[in-house]
């Protein structure tokens, strides 16, 4: 942006409210405050300074709790009600929740920390190198991940531990079920997700089937 401002001025075609705009996408973009707010209207797909504020703030007291990258992850996919959503799943899903391990945990946290540090390229492109190492740690073909091979995911060895089941009685296995055809059951009900990882850990979602 500021070899086209660069250059509209050495054509003589300075645009004044446009460079008035830039700079104050430039400032708030400085500020971290500021910046995590515009990021927030943006992902509720909102105008700036545009709707209710006490929803904004609402969802920023969220974050402490639910980790920043789960508000926005919920406020992207239903941002018509993204309150209502956050409040079920910690009211109703994380009471039910059963601790889970991440198979590989230690290794795959270096690896992912390895391939997604910051200036090393695109964010989809980490994504992707980031999905790699989950899949090469976890010895998963490069082949699209069906719904029957998720469900069977949870009874890898040791994710849901008998220790952990002790620590956690009367909580039935988390061990979704998919119909024959592949297809998810018409009802899912989140028990363990990734709005709750451990502090600066990494996502881990689980499913329950309800009837």
């Amino acid at each position: 942006m500021p070899a086209i401002l660069q250059r509209l001025a050495e054509t003589g075609c300075r645009d004044e409210p446009f460079e008035a705009c830039w700079r104050e996408i430039a400032e708030e973009r400085e500020d971290p405050a500021r910046y995590a707010w515009r990021k927030l209207e943006a992902l509720l797909g909102r105008d700036p300074d545009t709707g209710p504020e006490e929803e904004l703030l609402a969802l920023q007291r969220e974050e402490p709790v639910m980790g920043p990258a789960a508000v926005a992850e919920v406020a992207a996919a239903v941002p018509e009600r993204p309150l209502a959503v956050i409040r079920s799943l910690r009211e109703e899903a994380r009471p039910r929740a059963l601790p889970a391990q991440i198979p590989e945990d230690a290794n795959l946290r270096r690896r992912v920390a390895e391939e997604t540090r910051p200036g090393q390229g695109k964010p989809w492109v980490q994504g992707e190198a980031a999905a790699a190492a989950a899949r090469t740690a976890w010895n998963i073909p490069p082949a699209p991940l069906t719904t029957l091979f998720c469900a069977g995911s949870f009874r890898w060895p040791g994710i849901f531990s008998r220790r952990r089941r002790r620590e956690h009685p009367g909580r039935a296995s988390p061990l979704p079920q998919a119909s024959e055809t592949g297809q998810p059951p018409e009802r899912w009900r989140c028990i363990s997700s990734g709005a709750f990882p451990p502090a600066g850990g990494l996502p881990f979602c689980a499913w329950w089937v309800t009837t």
